[in-house]
């Protein structure tokens, strides 16, 4: 499901997050693990998620996935709803799933909905685009934040991407299915 070639966790990485990309493709992983640091990839695939993490040398826990390529739009809604509950479970208390897909294909906000609900997750923020522009029914692509139940750590680390405010800390926002987990002092 991918964090493709590997550019946003790079990006997250640089300022200062501990961020990991997961990607069940070899040969788009190859580009990532060419390019960068192997030890921010990891091959693992959605549905083998929490269970494999350990095993991969990966914390149980996350407090923002991301799933920022488009990938949404490739799965049937049964799959994206099959996605979504293993990415809820990764979560810590208050965490932040991030979507960016396509508008008119499947995968869409109103199937994000449906997958988000069917695992206890709640919408807290829509946008147009990455630089965070109010939504609107003819732009064709969206960003949405689902939240779990709870509240996490504040967290009060600047950072040089796109910044949503959320509660008394930032979720980063940026361009593949990746996880990351925010880097506390």
């Amino acid at each position: 499901m991918g964090c493709g070639h590997g550019s946003a966790v790079a990006a997250l990485r640089g300022r200062g997050h501990r961020a990991v990309g997961i990607d069940p493709t070899p040969e788009i992983l190859a580009v990532a693990l060419e390019c960068f640091d192997p030890d921010w990839f990891r091959a693992v695939a959605v549905e083998h998620l929490p269970d494999e993490l350990a095993a991969i040398d990966l914390p149980d826990r996350f407090d923002v996935v991301m799933a920022t390529g488009n990938v949404p739009a490739l799965l049937s809604d049964d799959t994206l709803t099959g996605a979504f509950l293993p990415i809820a479970k990764l979560l810590c208390p208050g965490g932040l799933l991030v979507i960016g897909t396509t508008t008119a294909a499947r995968g869409g906000p109103e199937a994000q909905l449906v997958a988000a609900a069917a695992c206890g997750l709640t919408l807290i923020h829509r946008f147009a685009d990455w630089h965070l522009s109010v939504p609107s029914d003819e732009l064709p692509w969206s960003v949405t934040v689902f939240q779990t139940p709870g509240t996490g750590d504040p967290v009060d680390t600047p950072d040089g991407i796109f910044v949503l405010q959320q509660g008394s800390g930032p979720a980063v926002l940026t361009a593949s299915l990746h996880t990351i987990e925010q880097e506390r002092p």
